[in-house]
C-alpha cells in the first residue's frame, strides 16, 4: 500500500518546485549543454516539473509531485507526454521508504529512499519581525551582531544584475573557506549556474579597509531568492556574540526583504545556523529510465558518472522490492 501523503497547498508546492528548479538549474553548469529548464504546470494535476537536457542524457525530466509517483494516472501520463530519457520525480510528504526497484511498462522505477530536507525558508514583511520570530539564541547573536556591525566599520553591499568573475579575491575567499576550502570548479560552476540567470545578485561584507571578509552569490526570481553559494574565511573578524556567516545572512536577509522577497531558497548547504528556521520536507526520491535501447545507454552513462547514486543503486537491488 503506498504511503500516506501530506497534503500540500498551493504556495507550498510552488516553493517545492523552485527549490526543484534551482537544484537542477545548478546542476547545468556542471558541463551541461541545451536549453536551460522551464517550470510549469502544463495541465498536469499536482505536477510542477523542469526539464533539461545535457551531455549525456537526452532529456532528463525532473518533478516535484505530492502524489504517488508510480500512480498511472500522473506520473505515467507525465512519462509519456514527454517521453525522457529518464526523470528524477521527488514525491512530496511521503513517510519513510527504502530503496528498490520496479520495472513497469517498460520504465525502471528506482527509489533512492526518503530523505528529509532544509532549503525553505519563508520570510515576512519586516526584518525586525523576522528576526522576532527566531529561537532566543539566534535572535540574540544576530542583534548583538548587528550592533557591532554598526560601529566596526564594515560595509555591506549587494551588486544585483552584473555577473561576477573569479578573480583573485574571491578565489582567495574560496581557499581560505570553513569548514573547508571551497574547490576552484564548484566555485566555477556556482558562477556560471548565478551568472545565467536574469536577476544575479553577489552581496558582499567588507572590512574597513574594503578587504573581502564574507560573500554569498545567489539570484532573484519574482518572489524568490536562490542563494547557491556563500563563503566566509577562517580569518574573518568576530562580529558581535556570532562569526560574520551569520552577520552576513542576516544582513542580506535584511535586504532581501526590503526586494519584497518572501522565500530564501538555500541549496548546497548555504543555509547554515539558520537551517532550523527553515521549512522541513520529506521527500522520497525515484529516478524512473526508460528501456528503449539508446535511452538505457544514456541512463547507464549517467549514473555510471555520479558516484552518490550507486549505493542507491545496489542497495535497491539487493533489497528486490518495489517502492512503496
Amino acid at each position: 500500500m503506498p504511503d500516506a501523503l501530506t497534503p500540500i497547498s498551493s504556495d507550498e508546492r510552488a516553493d517545492l518546485a523552485m527549490t526543484e528548479y534551482a537544484r537542477q538549474s545548478f546542476h547545468l553548469a556542471r558541463g551541461s549543454q541545451g536549453r536551460r529548464g522551464e517550470l510549469a504546470e502544463q495541465g498536469i494535476t499536482r505536477a510542477l516539473w523542469c526539464r533539461r537536457t545535457d551531455t549525456t542524457m537526452r532529456s532528463l525530466l525532473c518533478a516535484v509531485l505530492d502524489a504517488e509517483p508510480n500512480d498511472p494516472a500522473l506520473a505515467s501520463r507525465l512519462l509519456a507526454e514527454h517521453r525522457p530519457d529518464g526523470a528524477i520525480i521527488r514525491r512530496i510528504g511521503a513517510t519513510a521508504a527504502a530503496p528498490g526497484i520496479r520495472l513497469r511498462r517498460g520504465t525502471l522505477f528506482l527509489s533512492l529512499g526518503t530523505m528529509e530536507t532544509r532549503e525553505i525558508l519563508p520570510l515576512v514583511d519586516d526584518f525586525e519581525s523576522y528576526v522576532a520570530s527566531l529561537g532566543r539564541a539566534t535572535r540574540t547573536h544576530i542583534r548583538s551582531s548587528l550592533r557591532q556591525f554598526a560601529r566596526s566599520g564594515l560595509r555591506h553591499s549587494m551588486i544585483v544584475g552584473e555577473q561576477t568573475v573569479a578573480g583573485e579575491e574571491l578565489l582567495s575567499l574560496a581557499e581560505r573557506n570553513i569548514p573547508k576550502p571551497v574547490p576552484r570548479r564548484f566555485l566555477a560552476e556556482c558562477l556560471t549556474d548565478v551568472n545565467a540567470q536574469t536577476t544575479p545578485f553577489r552581496s558582499e561584507l567588507r572590512d574597513a579597509e574594503g578587504k573581502l571578509i564574507s560573500t554569498a552569490l545567489g539570484y532573484l526570481n519574482g518572489a524568490y531568492a536562490m542563494l547557491v553559494c556563500q563563503l566566509n574565511p577562517r580569518d574573518a573578524p568576530r562580529v558581535g556574540q556570532a562569526g560574520c556567516s551569520l552577520l552576513h545572512r542576516a544582513l542580506l536577509i535584511r535586504d532581501l526583504i526590503g526586494r519584497d522577497v518572501k522565500t530564501v531558497i538555500m541549496v548546497n548547504g548555504c543555509s547554515g545556523m539558520l537551517r532550523p528556521y527553515c521549512r522541513p520536507v520529506l521527500a522520497e526520491t525515484v529516478l524512473t529510465i526508460s528501456l528503449a535501447p539508446l535511452s538505457w545507454l544514456r541512463c547507464l552513462i549517467y549514473v555510471a558518472t555520479r558516484p552518490y547514486l550507486w549505493t542507491f543503486l545496489f542497495g535497491g537491488l539487493a533489497a528486490g522490492r518495489a517502492p512503496p
